[in-house]
């Protein structure tokens, strides 16, 4: 499977012309996509497997059976079409953000629900957590310890046993 989906490079006008000076070349960020329909990654942890810090991961619509790991990389994961038709349905921990990622990890735009503890595990780290719906958890909605600095924008909680 290949790795780069989209490249997008993000440099100045003037940094652009000082790199072509030296004949540096550019970091770029990558744009891997997940779908369950055949295109691109199966599930979102195999995209943040092969991914770096400054990628995004861009899921489909469907739900996502698995329990997602940011890993320790800060990147973007966002949901292409929203929270309504977008879900990851964990077993454990839905979502866990727990290696020392900055606010640079994102995750946007999920219906993100989970049969076990948690439905966001959030430990050490200060992601932000955006335009999400956390719902139907049986254990905590939302769990955040062990310092760091979590950015809460715009989100929904439903129907959740508790939030923490």
């Amino acid at each position: 499977m290949h790795r780069i989906v989209r490249t997008v490079l993000s440099i100045a006008p003037r940094t652009a012309l000082v790199l072509a000076l030296v004949g540096a070349t550019t970091a770029s960020a990558d744009t891997l996509q997940v779908s369950q329909w055949g295109l691109g990654y199966p599930t979102i942890n195999d995209a943040i497997d092969d991914a770096l810090d400054g990628d995004t991961i861009a899921v489909e619509i469907g739900i996502y059976n698995e329990d997602v790991d940011f890993d320790g990389k800060n990147l973007t994961v966002i949901s292409v079409s929203g929270p309504e038709v977008t879900t990851i349905l964990g077993n454990s921990m839905a979502v866990r953000i727990d290696s020392g990622e900055n606010p640079d990890a994102v995750l946007d735009g999920f219906t993100i629900s989970s049969y076990g503890s948690y439905g966001l595990y959030v430990n050490a780290a200060s992601p932000t957590v955006q335009y999400c719906t956390v719902a139907d958890v049986s254990g905590y909605a939302t769990y955040v310890s062990g310092g760091g600095s979590v950015t809460f924008l715009e989100n929904v909680y439903e129907d959740n046993s508790y939030t923490y």
